[in-house]
């Protein structure tokens, strides 16, 4: 079902935190928040202390926000849920700080900051040797996914709701595949077996996991190298970010930039932009986007520009990215001149088709296709890209 569903970071969030909350809709009480307070080494807050709060989007004192954060009676408990995107400077250094002064106001004895990654900190957001001190202190865990799976599958078995096991065997199946990046049962065993068919076939398949991330750089510069001679040749000038090609989410706040613009005239303001919503080149987008994160159009060129778009792609997704944003799609089932960009082309980090598009020149010459047709679809009306008077 999560297919279907806008499973980002913060949604993947709200999921924990409603099972979590003792007054969830899960109707199973304690059992979710015990069963993971316990996996902690947070047993005294297990049973009998109360659960005041749950929430997620807490903020603190330095406008950060905590995923999810649990108030009890005698202590709190925040979480860090890092499926995909890393840390931000100081970031888990500043939720260990809010926490500690926030339980001394409260003269409250326990505050425990979780860490829900398959990867360890960024030493930009917390020191190694603040983090081991805090280990020591039983003020940090690092909760790995496959963890956070045993706790889903435990809860699933002890649950007396057929519909809210249903749920959660969903939700570990989605994180069992698009987080830790496993096989469906049937894939894996497939690949297993034609692994094990022989001892030269097992061979090469460590060959293969050993250079698979050099694999990805080769293709990815090659995906560069096609978009800038291909693009350039067809008369359209390029802006590349190299955190485009190292999959890096995009930054809202304008402070850096990891996409690639595609100009059609150097005035432009407004112009075809691609890249990623999150980390690890999941969500990849395209669409019309400013050059500065403050895009402001007026009413009548919003709406032109969206209907011209509309026209050759169809309806925009719910353009709450950022107001620098006039249209854009995922690659949800688009026909671009007989190429149809599927959810497969959406995560790049868990499907082979981006790969193979890259490495026979297919994704570039798609892309270039794209800006074709959007230039043409705006020539003689180049005005509505331009900046406001």
């Amino acid at each position: 079902m999560f297919d279907y569903l806008s499973a980002k970071e913060n949604g993947i969030s709200r999921c924990f935190r409603d099972l979590l909350d003792p007054k969830g809709k899960h109707g199973q009480r304690r059992l979710f928040l015990d069963s993971f307070l316990r996996r902690i080494g947070a047993d005294q807050l297990a049973g009998p202390a109360a659960c005041q709060k749950v929430s997620v989007e807490q903020p603190t004192d330095t406008n950060r926000r905590i995923d999810i954060y649990l108030e009890f009676e005698n202590g709190l408990i925040g979480i860090e849920n890092k499926p995909w995107a890393r840390d931000g400077d100081f970031q888990l250094h500043d939720y260990a700080a809010w926490l500690m002064k926030t339980a001394r106001h409260r003269q409250f004895k326990y505050w425990r900051l979780i860490y829900i990654s398959n990867t360890e900190p960024d030493p930009s957001s917390i020191c190694n040797a603040e983090r081991e001190q805090l280990k020591r202190d039983g003020r940090f865990y690092q909760m790995p996914y496959s963890e956070v799976i045993e706790w889903l599958g435990e809860g699933a078995a002890n649950s007396k709701a057929l519909a809210v096991r249903i749920f959660i065997e969903q939700l570990a199946k989605f994180l069992l595949t698009n987080v830790n990046g496993e096989l469906d049962m049937c894939e894996e065993l497939q690949v297993r077996d034609g692994v094990l068919a022989s001892p030269g076939n097992l061979e090469a398949a460590f060959l293969v996991n050993a250079a698979f991330e050099s694999i990805k750089r080769h293709l990815l510069d090659l995906l560069k190298k096609d978009l800038q001679t291909k693009l350039i040749e067809n008369g359209h000038r390029i802006e590349s970010d190299e955190g485009f090609y190292k999959g890096k989410a995009a930054d809202y706040r304008g402070l850096q930039s990891n996409e690639i613009r595609i100009i059609f005239d150097n005035q432009q303001d407004a112009m075809l932009t691609i890249g990623f919503e999150e980390s690890g080149y999941r969500y990849f987008y395209f669409g019309i986007a400013g050059r500065n994160v403050n895009l402001v159009k007026s009413a009548i060129p919003r709406a032109e520009i969206t209907r011209k778009m509309t026209i050759l792609f169809g309806a925009s997704a719910p353009v709450g990215i950022n107001d620098h944003w006039i249209w854009f799609r995922y690659p949800d089932g688009i026909d671009v001149l007989g190429f149809r960009f599927d959810e497969e082309f959406r995560h790049w980090s868990n499907h082979p088709k981006p790969w193979i598009a890259m490495r026979d020149g297919t994704l570039a010459d798609k892309i270039l296709q794209i800006a074709d047709m959007v230039r043409d679809a705006f020539r003689g009306h180049m005005h509505l890209l331009m900046p406001d008077d």
